[in-house]
């Protein structure tokens, strides 16, 4: 059943709003008693919300009138959005470096005649947008109001709405579905390092799925990049297979060799593009699933400057810039368990779900003040400050953590050798929370002990052959553990 419903502000267009924190259930409450086959909808959500609504249409053979958007989509429908050219056009004309560009560019929907003379970082970019104007590199899209004024609307998936997206709002009737949360309690780990952390993780995902739970019920939540080496090296002991989120930049494949070293740099960018489309059908196969992703993915940024004018050497640092930009999925596999940012994933109430890292500086996340615009000038612009987004990250892995039924979370004393602090949100968390801390620790330092013995006894085995029954004797995650920090390097257990 759907639950109370908050009433908000109403103008001119009688569109019904409603904003939904998400579990399975309430999705299929949400297709079966909203939705109908005679009406049009539009509905506004993550990618991931999008892909868990389309798989249960097709689970249910449902079939509806739907317009997808996501929350920046949404925005750029009632402003402008940028051509495929805009940011080299951008770049050229700023002679700026193209991630300050590319930030510049996000800024431009915010920014008005009303804003002239405020500061000259938003001068800078007042007068960006003029010129994309009048070279028709933004496309208007006022028009948004009369193609889906007669659509019904839905907003799932943003229990925090950016500021701009609530000022558009204000033209519509909506309204806020309050969900209960859940109240269950929540295991607390402290563990060491990475290392002892991910060996507790790849040990307590075991025991779920050795109890029975289905990999596509378990699903691991973290922001830190850092912790794919531990997860892919003890995960493989373990005999689990990762299916990350994360993505890893198409600058990282040696196909982008193919432009960073073109030294022909006066010819023109046509021909230029040309010789390297060349290069790529006669040095890289195409025959795998993945190396056609990442061909496709370079080549798509070829095309981007492929009619432009000019030598390659007025780009060459821009096609650069767009290739590192570019992100290419890490291999997924078959019953693979679903690790990385999740924040948005549709979670059920038989999910077993892990928060890997809830330490101090990185969930959540905290925003500097470091941007091309600072706080005041973005205050100006009515754009979110630092501390506006730090506390945006903050509200949304709070609501996660509630919409998580069975949770985990665990932190860790050092990472690099470096003293690390368990995140302040712990003490903002509105469930009980289990602590088993102390087994933990002891966990370690028997680890660090029987390391020690271990490795005299491999030494011993490895130089005059005298066998001792504790190198058979020593559990599983004891030796990926001894493993992990090298003793078993050039010994196979």
């Amino acid at each position: 059943m759907l639950y109370p419903l908050k009433m908000c502000p109403v103008n001119q267009y009688k569109c019904v709003i409603i904003t939904v924190i998400i579990l399975r259930e309430i999705l299929m409450d949400f297709i079966f008693n909203h939705l109908k086959n005679n009406h049009q909808y539009l509905i506004i959500c993550p990618k991931d919300i999008k892909k868990s609504l389309l798989k249960l249409f097709f689970e249910h053979k449902k079939i509806y009138d739907i317009k997808w958007l996501d929350q920046n989509e949404f925005i750029e429908r009632h402003t402008f959005e940028l051509t495929d050219h805009a940011h080299i056009h951008a770049s050229l004309y700023l002679n700026k470096e193209s991630s300050i560009t590319k930030e510049m560019l996000t800024y431009l929907p915010y920014v008005n005649d009303e804003h002239i003379e405020q500061s000259n970082h938003i001068n800078e970019l007042l007068s960006l947008k003029t010129y994309l104007s009048k070279k028709d590199l933004l496309l208007s899209k006022n028009q948004f109001e009369t193609l889906y004024k007669d659509r019904t609307i839905y907003i799932i998936g943003y229990p925090y709405k950016h500021k701009l997206f609530n000022k558009i709002l204000k033209k519509y009737v909506y309204q806020d579905i309050s969900l209960p949360e859940f109240k269950t309690g929540i295991k607390l780990h402290k563990y060491h390092d990475e290392t002892d952390e991910v060996i507790h993780l790849a040990k307590d995902i075991s025991s779920l799925i050795l109890a029975g739970i289905p990999t596509n019920l378990i699903k691991v939540y973290t922001n830190n990049q850092t912790y794919i080496p531990y997860i892919e090296t003890i995960f493989e002991r373990f005999n689990l297979r990762p299916n990350f989120t994360f993505t890893k930049s198409l600058y990282a494949y040696d196909i982008s060799k193919l432009v960073i070293n073109y030294d022909q740099n006066d010819r023109p960018i046509s021909e230029a593009i040309k010789h390297i489309y060349e290069a790529v059908s006669k040095s890289f196969s195409q025959k795998s699933i993945k190396s056609q992703h990442i061909y496709k993915k370079f080549i798509d940024v070829l095309n981007t400057y492929q009619h432009l004018n000019g030598l390659f050497k007025d780009y060459k640092s821009l096609i650069i810039s767009d290739i590192k930009d570019t992100k290419v999925p890490y291999d997924q596999y078959e019953n693979g368990l679903i690790i990385g940012n999740i924040i948005n994933h549709v979670l059920t109430e038989n999910d077993h779900v892990f928060i890997l890292g809830l330490n101090t500086n990185e969930i959540p996340n905290v925003s500097k003040n470091d941007d091309f615009l600072t706080d005041l000038e973005k205050e100006i612009l009515k754009l979110e400050t630092s501390t506006d987004q730090s506390r945006m990250n903050k509200s949304n892995i709070l609501d996660f953590i509630n919409r998580s039924r069975h949770l985990t979370i665990s932190y860790k004393e050092l990472s690099d050798r470096k003293e690390t602090y368990p995140s302040s949100i712990i003490d903002e968390i509105n469930r009980p929370i289990l602590n088993n801390e102390e087994s933990k620790n002891d966990l370690h330092h028997t680890f660090k002990q029987e390391t020690i013995t271990l490795k005299k006894h491999i030494d011993l085995y490895k130089t005059y052959h005298v066998y001792h029954p504790m190198i058979n004797d020593i559990s599983y995650d004891k030796a990926v553990f001894i493993l992990i920090i090298g003793y078993f390097s050039n010994f196979n257990i």
